[in-house]
Parts: structure tokens; C-alpha cells; sequence
């Protein structure tokens, strides 16, 4: 397989993806795929709003420099700490999964 796409995300402010296919499923035409999953990835996703690749910099540059004039402003809007390299597998598939759907 290896077959690569490239997924552009807010289209206004210039997020390019790069999403590598390592399977499908043997009945891929089927209607009951099952959800894809990502078997992995490299860093945190940037903060909604950021301001595109140009403005997630500035970002990571302000969030470095405890002295910077804005980085007070910065931790009060994400609501604390940023881990640029943070990445979180679990996380990303039960989110892309939604909500678990209650069992009767």
C-alpha cells in the first residue's frame, strides 16, 4: 500500500497534512468499513486560530520566552501549558471515534 494523500485543513490559513494509507480493509468497497485509526504521528496539534504555519511560530516563540510581553496573554487563551512535541495517540483515535455510545 503507501499510497499518500494530502489533506489541506482551513483552507485560509495554509495547514497542509500529509496522511500516508498503510492498509485498507480486504472488502474496502464494502458500506460497513470499519473507522480508520492512526497507528501514529508527530507533535501536538497546534491551538484552533493560531494563525496558520506563520502564526503557530510566533506562537511557539512567545510560548518559549517567559519574558516575552505576550506570553502571559498566550497561556490565559490555551488555558495553560503547551507541549509543542506532545503527541497523543489514544487521544486523537477516541476523538475521532466521538462519544462511546451507551449500552442498554
Amino acid at each position: 500500500m503507501g499510497d499518500e494523500v494530502q489533506y489541506h485543513y482551513d483552507m485560509g490559513d495554509g495547514w497542509r497534512h500529509r496522511i500516508v494509507i498503510e492498509s485498507l480493509p480486504p472488502h474496502w468497497s464494502s458500506a460497513e468499513l470499519p473507522l480508520p485509526a492512526c497507528v501514529g504521528g508527530e507533535n501536538a496539534c497546534p491551538p484552533d486560530d493560531v494563525g496558520g504555519p506563520h502564526g503557530y511560530a510566533l506562537f511557539l516563540e512567545i510560548m518559549g520566552d517567559r519574558d516575552h510581553e505576550q506570553h502571559e496573554d498566550m497561556v490565559r487563551w490555551i488555558d495553560g501549558v503547551f507541549d509543542p512535541k506532545g503527541f497523543d495517540l489514544n487521544r486523537l483515535n477516541r476523538e475521532w471515534r466521538g462519544p462511546k455510545k451507551r449500552r442498554r
